[in-house]
């Protein structure tokens, strides 16, 4: 039987959406505001290429340099590096657009997701730690500067930006190399309910503002003395807004008055390394030696549920847990821990899920993982440490400890056959 032309047509436009249901944009810092690492979405890593490169002038530059010799409850060489949050270049991926926040140029930049054509630069006064995220046609990010930006995501123009420094405190101090007020941005910007929330620190010695914005016209809605020092990306989850501080325990906040709720644990041992899983459980470093891994609290930090012995990172994903060691790739029932699989790897210092794939980054190498077994699925050459992953619309960005920026493609996405 002859198909009508109007039914030909149909059948275009269901196949058309079927596959773009398969892409799914990367909008912020670790894909969502609980910071997972997890999307949907579902490379086409057979015909994934590299497709353009942004090589940096400069390393990384690191908002802390290196581990300390030692704090008031450590002697000397016993501390690891635990404010190590910004060691790469990170991206927010929507549409055919790429957000990065660059720490050697005080910028953040907007690229074409497929040729790597540089669409806009916004220079701050100061280092972008966190990629912008991104809400409604805009992005936001914070500065080492104190203020925190929202531009345009198609022109990069200023629509608002603020700080929460009284005008009388904007005194600069020396920190690795730069001159920066007392309370930079080093939060990133998590943007929910219509609301910019973010924090402004450098020490636990001073003021803490913890703030909320009216995302759309930049208004204040409250400014609060949190009495913390947070270092690392925040996290919201239901009512509750989560700070890491590097060596300090993270902090609860309530998103609706700012008040503090209190911290997870003891006040020592930490890390600024920390995500939210699917029930809002807070997983986070939780010691100054990386032997000890990664802890599991309930929401509001009342009990310890789960220790994670020597993982640098975990992810959630369909009540599985995959945690990633200096050599090991292995995954457990998140109801029950009971083993599924484990797997050698060489890939320690970062991972995302991007549908049935676990992207894992290692020492001037990218490696995709199955999700289901552990076999290795495709790896790529990259030189420098690889420490910054984002997946999505059929694209994966590497970034790097030389600063440098990867974008993969499929051959489809860069024009080949």
């Amino acid at each position: 039987m002859r198909v009508p032309t109007t039914g030909k047509i149909l059948c275009t436009l269901l196949l058309v959406g079927a596959a773009a249901a398969l892409a799914e944009d990367w909008p912020t810092y670790m894909h969502d505001n609980r910071r997972s690492g997890v999307s949907s979405e579902k490379l086409d890593l057979a015909g994934m290429r590299l497709a353009w490169k942004v090589l940096s002038p400069a390393p990384q530059r690191t908002a802390w340099s290196g581990p300390a010799f030692r704090d008031v409850c450590h002697t000397e060489n016993q501390l690891d590096a635990l404010r190590n949050f910004d060691e790469a270049p990170f991206a927010t991926i929507v549409g055919d657009l790429v957000f990065v926040g660059f720490s050697v140029n005080d910028s953040a930049c907007a690229f074409d997701r497929k040729s790597g054509a540089l669409r806009w630069r916004y220079t701050t006064g100061g280092p972008v730690r966190f990629p912008p995220a991104y809400a409604d046609g805009r992005v936001f990010f914070g500065s080492d500067d104190g203020f925190v930006y929202c531009v345009d995501a198609d022109s990069g123009r200023l629509e608002w930006k603020y700080t929460p420094i009284p005008p009388g405190d904007r005194r600069l101090v020396g920190n690795n190399g730069n001159l920066v007020p007392q309370w930079p941005v080093r939060t990133g910007v998590a943007i929910a309910d219509g609301r910019a929330y973010f924090a402004s620190s450098l020490t636990s010695w001073s003021k803490t503002y913890f703030c909320a914005i009216d995302a759309k016209t930049g208004k204040p809605l409250y400014r609060v003395d949190g009495g913390t020092s947070p270092m690392g990306a925040i996290m919201v989850y239901g009512p509750y807004a989560y700070l890491p501080q590097g060596r300090l325990s993270p902090v609860r906040f309530n998103r609706e008055t700012g008040k503090n709720l209190g911290s997870f644990g003891g006040r020592y041992d930490c890390g600024a390394y920390a995500l939210l899983d699917p029930d809002g459980d807070l997983i986070a470093n939780y010691n100054h030696r990386r032997d000890i891994g990664l802890k599991k609290w309930d929401p509001k930090g009342k009990a310890v549920l789960a220790n994670y012995t020597d993982a640098n990172n975990v992810l959630v994903s369909d009540g599985v847990l995959y945690a990633l060691t200096d050599t090991t790739l292995s995954a457990v029932s998140a109801r029950d821990a009971a083993g599924l699989w484990s797997v050698e790897c060489d890939t320690p210092h970062s991972l995302i899920k991007a549908g049935d794939a676990l992207i894992a980054g290692g020492d001037g190498e990218v490696v995709a993982y199955s999700a289901k077994s552990g076999a290795p699925l495709w790896r790529q050459e990259v030189p420098g440490r690889v420490c910054g992953l984002a997946a999505g619309n059929g694209s994966l960005f590497v970034g790097t400890d030389r600063g440098d920026i990867f974008m993969f493609n499929s051959k489809k996405e860069n024009g080949k056959k």
